[in-house]
């Protein structure tokens, strides 16, 4: 098997580099933003725990949830109970109210509540969605018809989950950025060489592209848990320059024994192709067990990681060799020597 697309990826390296920049511009397009799609709440929750199963139950006969989904901190602006104090609540349980919206707590008049702070000069209003809702959606939207009004504060699981999804993906951005300069640098330190130190960076953004598009095709169907994202990250830049420095190194040396292109393509993917694949499969194996979990955190992981490390072994054994057979011996080109020479001159 290994023959045959050594073979394919050297005589057709025009089109696998095509069709290999075709597949993955459909895959920024379609898996860039699943990072905001996976799910962010009810991680760490056991579906088939008799509390859950309880929860499930309450919230099928009752139509809402069992517990709050938010929570609303009013700063009365005077003392609880006086009639500025109610004019306040009142203004802001008018703009809590939506049709997402099943309950809105508040304390009773004249009666001791643990909804009123000490001082009396504050108000929990504990807000609880339909369970027709989808609760993502109707947090962000109680956040946002609130977010204007003064001495108010929104909180609550839900909204916590919706901002920990949000700072994942701005840390996500941020870390490619600051990744890629690190990682070039040390590809540049192994390799010597400008153009061979670029390759792991393009394996790399192929392998991570390719991963979130089967994450979001799979949370088409059963919702993940963003913690796959940064497994993914990070262990597919990993797995990436692992399996670009066997397929890189093994190639010059074989341009370094006299073998022409083609012979040299051929037998990287024969012999080195063979140590990634093997390895590929041994680190999809091992975190396939993390597929038999009903926490949708560790199954999540599970999925991302069989992902990752697949798509790392069809980037390195397709698109890599492709791009050595293209160029050949200038996979030494720009090398820390000439530089050096350039430098001196």
């Amino acid at each position: 098997m290994l023959r045959a697309l050594a073979r394919l990826t050297d005589r057709r390296r025009r089109a696998v580099l095509v069709a290999s920049v075709v597949v993955l511009f459909a895959a920024g397009a379609y898996g860039g933003p699943v990072a905001g799609m996976l799910e962010t709440g009810d991680d760490f929750s056991d579906p088939q725990s008799e509390s859950i199963r309880a929860r499930d139950t309450i919230e099928r006969t009752t139509g809402r949830s069992s517990v709050p989904d938010a929570v609303v901190l009013v700063r009365l602006g005077g003392q609880a109970g006086t009639p500025e104090a109610d004019r306040k609540l009142q203004a802001v349980r008018s703009r809590i109210e939506d049709e997402d919206v099943a309950a809105i707590g508040a304390p009773e008049p004249g009666r001791p509540s643990p909804l009123v702070s000490e001082d009396r000069r504050s108000v929990y209003l504990p807000v609880t969605f339909s369970t027709a809702a989808d609760e993502d959606d109707a947090a962000d939207a109680l956040v946002a018809r609130l977010r204007d009004e003064p001495g108010v504060t929104v909180g609550g699981g839900i909204v916590a989950f919706n901002q920990v999804g949000d700072q994942v993906e701005a840390d996500l951005q941020r870390a490619e950025l600051l990744a890629a300069p690190i990682l070039l640098l040390f590809s540049l330190l192994v390799f010597r060489s400008l153009v061979a130190a670029l390759l792991p960076l393009a394996v790399g953004s192929a392998t991570v592209l390719l991963t979130f598009t089967g994450l979001r095709a799979i949370n088409e169907i059963e919702p993940l848990s963003t913690f796959a994202i940064n497994l993914t990250t990070g262990l597919g830049l990993g797995l990436a320059i692992d399996y670009s420095l066997f397929m890189v190194s093994r190639f010059r040396e074989e341009l370094a024994a006299g073998e022409d292109r083609s012979r040299a393509v051929q037998e990287t993917v024969r012999t080195a192709g063979r140590t990634v694949l093997f390895s590929a499969f041994t680190v999809a194996a091992a975190l396939a067990a993390m597929l038999t979990f009903d926490l949708r955190f560790l199954y999540s992981m599970g999925a991302g990681g069989v992902l990752v490390a697949l798509s790392a072994a069809l980037v390195s054994l397709t698109l890599l060799p492709a791009l050595l057979a293209v160029l050949g011996p200038r996979v030494n080109a720009l090398g820390l020597r000439r530089w050096r020479a350039a430098m001196e001159r």
